[in-house]
């Protein structure tokens, strides 16, 4: 009788540990190219049994949850990093990391981000013709006499 217990309790706690499947990534966002100061949301979409719990890396290291730069959000099936207020140094490989219990499995996949300067904007330059008076003196060879108003400057 004894032994009857002891083998139930066993078969018990074998088929309740080998219950489950190992995690699984689903999807993961594209690679991102963003203009600098803008905030940049990753999204990685888990799967198994128990549920996953996901870890975020930047070029292979693990990102601090209490780093102010992230926010992360972990739901069941889902766990988001959002990079606020970027620069170029966040640009770089992203790696989403699911582990769950199930055989002490593990799986990852990334993204690749790409942090860009915003492009330069050249103000606008106002001229006009130059006056008569100056027209023959400062452009040679044919030339077309300009007086720009911004720096107070002719030009040709």
């Amino acid at each position: 009788m004894l032994e009857q217990v002891v083998q139930q309790k066993l078969t018990t706690c074998s088929t309740t540990k080998s219950e489950g499947t190992r995690p699984a990534i689903h999807f993961i966002t594209p690679n991102v190219t963003r203009v600098e100061g803008k905030r940049v949301r990753l999204v990685c979409k888990v799967g198994g049994q128990p549920p996953p719990k996901v870890a975020w890396f930047k070029d292979k290291r693990l990102i601090n949850r209490n780093a102010t730069k992230y926010a992360q959000v972990h739901l069941k099936k889902r766990s988001e990093l959002i990079i606020f207020n970027t620069s170029t140094t966040d640009s770089g490989e992203y790696e989403c990391r699911a582990k769950n219990r199930y055989n002490n499995s593990s799986v990852f996949n990334s993204t690749h981000v790409k942090i860009t300067l915003p492009k330069a904007t050249i103000p606008a330059v106002y001229s006009r013709s130059c006056a008569d008076s100056h027209r023959d003196d400062f452009c040679h060879n044919g030339g077309t006499c300009f007086n720009i108003d911004s720096i107070g400057e002719l030009a040709c």
